[in-house]
């Protein structure tokens, strides 16, 4: 199944309930965050 639109860092940060700050900070890898939060991006990222 071929996506029709590109999944944007906003449409993550919702996904993930997570602020784009932490979405820029996980897909860049600086500054501090949580385990539990890298993964609930991790995942997010996958899923969508």
């Amino acid at each position: 199944m071929e996506r029709t639109k590109k999944v944007t860092i906003q449409d993550v940060a919702r996904y993930a309930n997570v602020s784009v700050g932490t979405i820029d900070r996980v897909i860049h890898n600086r500054g501090k965050v949580s385990p539990e939060k890298r993964k609930k991006v991790e995942d997010a990222i996958e899923k969508l």
